[in-house]
């Protein structure tokens, strides 16, 4: 008996799948070991075995809409991924569970881990992981948020911020402030945040994962946000930018909500003058004095009392100021 050895090349394609191009041409289809992926239309042609873990997506998704920033290959979830506490990405384990884990080790940077280092660290751990705080290894901890939501509120940070660091930890602080229980997703849905969807946000949702900068501060605001950790917006649900001094009575912040006849702004501490002093600053460098945004800036219009106001201003931070809504 003859035998014959056949190759025709590379049999694994996109996101590390396994090509399977005798189903629908070159390239069409791929393989995994929970199921088939379209590669034309970019879903799964059956169901994800894990859709009872995220009610909130469809169950033919793929890569949570972000086949640049998420590796699949099993068929099942968007891999853990593990942070130092400062924003440094350390790498992934591995594991289809759409895990984050930060690791802090005081004094000492983090750099980057290989897969299989990671694994076994949180092999370690795991035992312990019946809360976010509950691990025998006091550095490593596991975020009680996904890792594609902990990204949504780093990428919203990032769209709103003016640059400045605790700008930046404060409006995901506020975001936190705000969930009450919910998801990330479902906080900044309706128009909690106009940044959701828009330039800035996408540009740091489609970035490597290896963010620098204020990509990086984003992301380290938001894991010190989730991890209970300073809240740099004093207790804040909310934030406008520059936005709010252009508007005037004629912005939303101004006007009465509709369940009630209480409405303006009251600012206990005197944080208008800073913000406005801050918002002057950032439209002249964004735009020129003579540019229609510095020109059409307003002190902010506050009322002299608790009593019947609706916003109390909490912090200013950068040129955003931050507020709670009085109960």
């Amino acid at each position: 008996m003859h035998w014959q050895v056949r190759s025709d090349g590379y049999r694994y394609g996109f996101n590390g799948m396994e090509k399977d191009d005798e189903v629908k041409g070159n390239g069409n289809s791929y393989t995994t070991e929970f199921r088939q992926y379209d590669s034309r239309v970019g879903r799964w042609l059956s169901l994800d075995p894990l859709m009872s873990d995220f009610p909130g997506k469809s169950p033919y998704m793929s890569f949570d809409n972000n086949p640049i920033y998420f590796t699949d290959p099993y068929g099942l979830a968007p891999q853990g991924d593990w942070y130092s506490t400062d924003g440094t990405y350390i790498g992934n384990d591995g594991e289809d569970d759409d895990r984050v884990y930060t690791i802090d080790v005081p004094g000492e940077g983090v750099g980057e881990m290989t897969q299989n280092d990671l694994f076994n660290l949180r092999e370690q751990a795991e035992p312990d992981f019946t809360t976010s705080l509950g691990t025998h290894l006091p550095f490593v901890k596991l975020l009680d948020v996904k890792h594609s939501e902990l990204l949504k509120m780093a990428a919203v940070a990032y769209g709103e911020t003016s640059g400045n660091q605790l700008e930046t930890y404060a409006i995901s602080n506020a975001i936190q402030n705000n969930r009450n229980g919910r998801t990330i997703t479902k906080t900044l849905s309706g128009n909690y945040s106009y940044a959701v969807g828009k330039e800035r946000y996408n540009s740091f949702m489609s970035a490597s994962k290896s963010k620098t900068g204020v990509m990086k501060d984003a992301l380290a605001g938001a894991i010190n946000a989730v991890s209970g950790g300073e809240d740099f917006s004093n207790g804040a649900t909310y934030w406008d930018g520059i936005d709010v001094l252009s508007g005037g009575s004629s912005h939303y912040r101004q006007q009465k909500a509709a369940y009630d006849n209480r409405k303006g702004i009251y600012d206990p501490n005197g944080y208008a003058n800073e913000f406005y002093v801050n918002a002057q600053e950032y439209a002249c460098s964004q735009f020129g004095i003579n540019g229609k945004v510095y020109r059409s800036i307003k002190p902010l219009l506050t009322v002299g009392t608790h009593e019947g106001a609706l916003w109390e201003v909490t912090q200013v931070r950068g040129a955003s100021i931050f507020y709670s809504e009085i109960e």
